[in-house]
């Protein structure tokens, strides 16, 4: 069975720190020059897998700016429609190298299990270097995970059968 696989919008970068490695989603730009660019971080639990988040973390690398500001939480069964679960404008959580910030996901968000996750850059950080460099060292989620199919979804299953 195919493991889960995490992804960025480009190559991440990573440099040696003593104590926190540095690793960067690069900007990309889709249709043209002319559009906005963004950077995302990816990860896709396999095709077996769901996991119903209700929870997250991510910690800023070791760097001394870019200091993410303007995201949001995406969930998506299919990886290529995408659910926004968590949106954050003008958040200031984050203004530390190496700090962490946690969200509850609420709403209908948080009733749905997927497949897939995205962190998408909606706006530049603080950089003054790169402002569409997603840094982060840590992404955390929490919820509930399973696996479709699995001996749990078949005894449910049967429960359901044997009270008709």
């Amino acid at each position: 069975p195919p493991a889960a696989a995490a992804t960025a919008s480009d190559t991440p970068v990573s440099t040696p720190s003593p104590s926190l490695g540095t690793s960067a989603a690069g900007a990309v730009t889709s249709n043209g020059s002319s559009a906005m660019p963004s950077s995302w971080w990816q990860l896709d639990l396999g095709p077996p897998h769901r996991l119903l988040c209700n929870y997250y973390t991510i910690r800023h690398d070791g760097s001394q700016d870019g200091f993410v500001r303007s995201w949001v939480l995406q969930g998506s069964i299919d990886l290529h429609h995408w659910l926004d679960l968590k949106r954050h404008i003008s958040d200031n959580t984050i203004r530390l190298p190496g700090q962490f910030g946690s969200w509850p996901v609420t709403g209908p968000a948080a009733s749905m299990p997927f497949r897939a996750f995205r962190l998408l850059l909606l706006g530049p950080t603080h950089s003054h270097i790169n402002p569409w460099a997603f840094c982060l060292s840590h992404w955390e989620l929490y919820g509930y995970f399973y696996k479709l199919g699995g001996p749990q979804q078949q005894g449910q299953h049967q429960d359901v059968h044997q009270q008709r």
